[in-house]
């Protein structure tokens, strides 16, 4: 008797369990409402030698209108208009970051001497 008890109470809550994953997995913004690890792709210039795949680097807001890309203490571009204003959203929306990003760098560069890296404000 016990056995069927505790058997039928297991189901209903593995039928529980499975019901509220269902629910969050088909939901449309499943990682949309989690900002901490959400990742930007920002779109960057930089001068001088080729940066493989994978190089670190950092966005540093030095003003309003320009954010600087660093690698280790070295200056090596500037981030294009579109992710000035993507990245200074981001610094404003999470001011612990003390307007500076870690980075790494994903595509590049193209023609222009432009490179993609992703950012991720949980590194």
């Amino acid at each position: 008797m016990g056995d069927n008890y505790i058997a039928e109470k297991a189901k209903g809550f593995q039928h529980k369990a499975e019901k509220e994953h269902a629910e969050k997995f088909s939901s449309p913004g499943l990682f949309a409402a989690i900002e901490d690890i959400s990742q930007r792709v920002v779109r960057f210039v930089a001068g001088g030698p080729v940066l493989p795949h994978g190089t670190k680097v950092r966005f540093l807001e030095e003003h309003r209108d320009l954010i600087t890309v660093l690698q280790r203490t070295s200056r090596i571009g500037e981030v294009d208009q579109a992710g000035t204003a993507e990245l200074r959203a981001l610094f404003s929306s999470h001011p612990e970051l003390g307007g500076a990003v870690p980075a790494k760098v994903i595509n590049g560069p193209d023609w222009s001497g432009a490179y993609d890296a992703v950012v991720s404000h949980m590194e």
